[in-house]
């Protein structure tokens, strides 16, 4: 993909003005395995979209309908850049100029463009700002709390700044967009409930992501896949691991994922006698994903805080059943005992009891696995997701 400031690779030519969708362009690259999804609903709903955003990479697959646009630049992590003090002028430079660049794309398209969206994270003010300006409608996109995760990288002036940056995104926003409304419960969202609509956000892989495995014929191996971090509990979690493998010695765990926990991590599982029943994975390439998700018997996510996860989904769809936290709108997903489980908690001794209630004899994991797999085709199709995104266009009026 030609990554040239502003240059538009591509022409749809469908009736009717298109939709703008911004994706802010954060340094890890899985920002870029969901917003796709979002344009290919659009699409799918008779209606064209630009996909704006930053060093796109090149394997990206969206809609033919979708438009890319990319603005040249990217964020980078604080860490990758010392003094820490150059890291942060330099990373908020990028963030005002990707603000600067996103409005201005903005501007140059404001004749085709009815309506403007975003997908993953907060920093949105300018475009937003010019949109409204140029009478756009504008819909924010919320795919999870912001609010959480910076009080936990930044602490408590983070999370005010967030919630002021959020708040300033839901005034302007003419709709907001929920993947479930049990958000409401731990974001500042609850005083804009008037402006609030859900939609059925798509699982799209179903064909990357198949259960080739039956549940009765894999080994005792229960998984983690995700990104080693405060907010996914992994200290917490492989603390639990030891002391379930205390009662249960004939378990394996596969914990699957890179992040700055990562050698503490390895530190903890070196340190134990039970080194041996535990395998520490770097980050595996998605196709493989597949693969590692039937050798488990059971996947665990004690995160502190998520969205609608899609690694729920892709471990729904290969048939491994899941347990996880009561956060964001992962029990619109797991019914406890129907459809997976739930910890009570996240200290090492809930994480522990958790994994016995879930693995304990009696329980059906069979069934378990065919109910989540039900409930992915039921809430979590493409023909939900238009339907409902159809819904939403229609309020505003705009086409």
């Amino acid at each position: 993909m030609d990554n040239k400031n502003w240059k538009i690779m591509s022409r749809c030519d469908l009736k009717g003005k298109k939709i703008a969708v911004l994706v802010f362009p954060y340094a890890t690259d899985n920002i870029y395995s969901v917003p796709p999804k979002l344009n290919y609903v659009i699409g799918e709903s008779g209606y064209s979209s630009f996909f704006i955003s930053g060093k796109i990479p090149e394997n990206i697959s969206l809609h033919p309908n979708t438009t890319p646009i990319d603005i040249g630049i990217r964020i980078h992590h604080l860490r990758d850049i010392r003094p820490l003090i150059f890291s942060a002028i330099a990373w908020f430079a990028k963030l005002v100029a990707i603000q600067v660049k996103m409005a201005y794309v903005i501007i140059r398209l404001r004749r085709e463009i009815g309506i403007v969206t975003n997908y993953f994270g907060s920093y949105y003010q300018l475009p937003i700002l010019v949109a409204k300006l140029l009478g756009k409608k504008y819909i924010y996109h919320v795919a999870g709390s912001d609010v959480e995760p910076a009080r936990n990288i930044y602490g408590g002036f983070g999370k005010f700044v967030i919630i002021l940056l959020t708040q300033w995104n839901y005034f302007f926003a003419d709709l907001i967009t929920v993947g479930s409304m049990k958000y409401l419960k731990n974001d500042p969202l609850s005083i804009w409930k008037k402006k609030i609509r859900q939609w059925a956000q798509f699982f799209g892989n179903a064909g990357l992501f198949q259960q080739i495995v039956p549940i009765s014929q894999r080994d005792n191996t229960v998984g983690f896949l995700g990104r080693m971090t405060n907010d996914k509990s992994v200290l917490e979690l492989v603390q639990g691991i030891i002391i379930f493998l205390e009662k249960h010695p004939d378990y394996h765990f596969l914990l699957i994922g890179v992040g700055e926990l990562a050698e503490q991590v390895d530190k903890i599982i070196s340190e134990s006698r039970w080194s041996s029943r535990i395998t520490r994975l770097d980050w595996v390439k998605y196709e493989e994903v597949q693969d590692y998700l039937n050798k488990m018997k059971l996947m665990a996510l004690p995160s502190k805080n998520e969205g609608v996860p899609n690694v729920i989904m892709e471990a729904f769809s290969c048939g491994t059943p899941v347990i996880s936290t009561d956060v964001g709108g992962i029990t619109d997903m797991i019914i406890e005992g129907e459809t997976g489980f739930l910890f009570k908690g996240i200290t090492p001794e809930e994480i522990a009891e958790g994994l016995e209630s879930a693995t304990e004899e009696g329980v059906d994991l069979e069934k378990i696995s065919q109910n989540a797999r039900a409930i992915l085709v039921e809430k979590y199709s493409l023909e939900t997701s238009v339907t409902k995104y159809k819904q939403i266009i229609d309020e505003l009026g705009t086409y």
